[in-house]
């Protein structure tokens, strides 16, 4: 598999870390050792700015703890200047961070997590509330997932990627979100499903085949995942079907609902991943904390998540960005990497 080197973000007698793409549309952190031989990979996901792993002992087991806690420096500090915007990495816990931060300590912080078996149970107790709801929705509706999703984008690419639009310009996304979106080429749109370590899933209608759900699963390891880009269409169900004593109220258990069936259908679907993360809608962080997401730790499993936003995109993203648009179109259809290239197990 050719491997093309971007840059190199830093290098010690010990380690080098560099950014690189395989397969045209798949870039990633690569960690090797003075022997060049490769010790771990981190996904990267240039259309949604996001960096995503799990740092595993194993993989680096021929780092003292000099050298990991070198390493956990260094991407602290290049990734938000060189990548940026959003950095989920995770660690072992007995590691030392430097200037490490505890989740309940950082300032506006909207990011939640799940396991599987949590979000299913509390998914589950909404969507009990509406049994005929839910039948509805299954009937009426389909899930397509990874390759199936890319199959369909590979019959016809510009009816795929007018679906998609249609789709996101309906979104209830923030303003910078939403012209993000509209601006986005043809390419952009293209590689938010063609990296291999995105599983795409697609809620279609069965009659006339229209997109009314989406959501992207990036691996962060072989059980761990980090969830973007979900949406899925209030129109679905009438809001009259919902309690409450305002119309805010109704709109609000409408959302409820439907982010619940979304999600719900996304741990079945993803049965492998255990963990999930997830960036809680802004003014709705409540939601998604029905669903179960802020019930789980990385550290009940004696891991530290490690988090940074950057408000702006850094140059080396911006350089696989650019790349990406000068591409010709191509829709790439072999098997997805279910945990992300080359992963280490944790």
């Amino acid at each position: 598999m050719p491997i093309e080197h971007i840059a190199n973000l830093g290098k010690t007698t010990a380690f080098s870390v560099d950014v690189v793409i395989i397969d045209t549309y798949t870039p990633f952190i690569q960690i090797s050792n003075a022997n060049q031989q490769v010790l771990q990979t981190i996904p990267i996901d240039p259309t949604d700015h996001t960096v995503t792993g799990v740092i595993s002992s194993t993989a680096l087991a021929s780092l003292d703890d000099e050298r990991k806690e070198e390493l956990l420096d260094l991407l602290g500090r290049k990734l938000p200047v060189d990548l940026g915007t959003k950095q989920f990495l995770n660690v072992d816990a007995k590691w030392t961070v430097p200037n490490y931060i505890l989740p309940k300590d950082r300032a506006g912080n909207r990011v939640r997590n799940a396991t599987r078996t949590i979000l299913l149970e509390d998914t589950s107790s909404i969507l009990d509330a509406h049994p005929d709801l839910v039948q509805q929705l299954d009937t009426d509706y389909q899930f397509v997932l990874g390759d199936d999703v890319l199959a369909l984008a590979e019959k016809n690419p510009q009816e795929f990627y007018t679906k998609v639009s249609d789709l996101l310009a309906q979104a209830n996304f923030t303003e910078a979100k939403q012209q993000e979106y509209k601006t986005e080429d043809l390419q952009g749109k293209a590689s938010r499903f063609n990296n291999k370590a995105v599983t795409p899933l697609i809620m279609q209608d069965t009659t006339d085949g229209k997109f009314v759900a989406m959501i992207r699963a990036v691996s962060s390891s072989e059980n761990t995942v980090y969830l973007s880009d979900e949406v899925i269409l209030e129109k679905l169900v009438l809001i009259e079907r919902f309690a409450g004593a305002t119309k805010e109220e109704q709109s609000k258990n409408q959302q409820q609902f439907l982010l619940a069936y979304l999600m719900n259908k996304t741990g079945q679907l993803l049965p492998q991943k255990e963990m999930l993360t997830i960036i809680a809608a802004n003014n709705r962080v409540d939601i998604y904390e029905s669903l179960g997401f802020g019930k789980f730790s990385f550290s009940e499993v004696g891991r530290k998540d490690l988090i940074s936003f950057t408000p702006t995109v850094g140059p080396v993203m911006e350089e696989l960005k650019r790349r990406i648009s000068e591409l010709t179109f191509s829709v790439v259809s072999e098997s997805r990497v279910k945990a992300g290239p080359v992963f280490a197990s944790s």
